[in-house]
């Protein structure tokens, strides 16, 4: 993908998320298949869906087998039981990270020739930096998607708001197109 188009992802992806989140809901199954792209009045937007899991478990629940094949890839550490803590807020960033590396790159930061192999991946292994996959990224989105996919959620950014707005500094112009997407509040209650 074009890098503007992953920023614009990126932008309306952390909106959606700002407002599940602020509402107490994590998505717990954010990947590509999830977000759909489509045009409307000659815009670009971007929809998450299948929010299937988020009402269903409690904060501090994880899920492991969810369409373990494809999901895997896309699963934080602690959301695959590999870390003593719950899922929160940051495991939908870190998932999320893993979407942005993958539409740059394309493909995910952590492949294997088996679901185990990938998730001790996601608790081992440390991601390449998408910037040496691809030198036209600027380093400021490799950073932001580098600091997404840390092992420990206390080492990635905080809650979506926070980084929206880091992002919306630091990619002005690319960002004053984004339009707010208002389907988030069809899911929550």
């Amino acid at each position: 993908m074009e890098i503007k188009e992953v920023i614009v992802l990126g932008i309306s992806l952390l909106e959606a998320l700002k407002t599940i989140h602020e509402h107490g809901v994590f998505h717990r199954n954010i990947k590509p298949s999830n977000i759909i792209t489509y045009e409307k009045a000659g815009v670009r937007r971007n929809t998450l869906i299948d929010f299937g899991l988020a009402p269903a478990l409690p904060a501090g629940s994880f899920v492991y087998n969810m369409s373990a094949t494809t999901a895997c890839y896309y699963f934080s550490p602690e959301q695959a039981g590999l870390l003593n803590q719950g899922v929160d807020e940051r495991s939908d960033l870190y998932s999320a990270g893993i979407v942005l590396f993958e539409c740059l790159a394309g493909r995910p930061p952590f492949c294997g020739s088996s679901i185990g192999e990938i998730l001790r991946q996601h608790l081992t292994v440390q991601p390449t930096i998408v910037r040496t996959l691809r030198s036209d990224i600027p380093r400021a989105l490799a950073e932001v998607i580098h600091r997404l996919l840390q092992k420990d959620p206390r080492d990635r950014y905080q809650s979506a708001f926070a980084l929206k707005r880091f992002i919306n500094l630091k990619f002005k112009k690319l960002s004053k197109g984004v339009k707010k997407d208002k389907f988030c509040g069809l899911f929550i209650r």
